[in-house]
């Protein structure tokens, strides 16, 4: 006898979904360009390497950062978090209610002078209220 063995190997995607990766949440993106805007339309514009959750968690907690000396003293804010949450909101309220107020404008950019680039483009268009205009530079170089 001869035996000849043949084989196909077969494709998931024949028999499932194609998209089989779970899609990663945005706020735990690296490398991300983002916006805050406040329930009194101050913004700030920033961007960070690290996963968003992470930079926001350090705007709620170092008192440098524009966006929680903002906060601190912004009347609407407050007013908005306690309607939402009650009177005396938990750590994880203030922490959720904040973290609906940033969005990305670019994710996975993980190019440095790319990502500073279009976050400097952003702060020129967008003019946020809250970044130092100190913070980026003014000449913007597309090359």
């Amino acid at each position: 006898f001869k035996l000849n063995i043949a084989w196909r190997n077969l494709r998931l995607s024949n028999y499932f979904s194609p998209r089989l990766k779970l899609t990663v949440p945005t706020r735990e993106i690296n490398a991300t360009v983002y916006h805050f805007e406040c329930v009194c339309k101050a913004s700030y514009i920033g961007q960070s390497h690290r996963p968003l959750y992470k930079r926001i968690y350090e705007h709620n907690r170092l008192e440098e950062s524009a966006v929680i000396q903002h906060i601190d003293i912004c009347c609407d804010y407050d007013k908005a978090l306690k309607d939402k949450y009650g009177v005396d909101p938990t750590s994880s309220n203030r922490r959720e209610f904040i973290e609906s107020r940033f969005v990305p404008l670019v994710t996975k950019s993980t190019n440095y002078s790319k990502r500073t680039r279009i976050e400097n483009l952003a702060i020129t268009f967008l003019q946020p209220s809250l970044n130092d205009k100190t913070d980026f530079h003014k000449s913007i170089s597309i090359a």
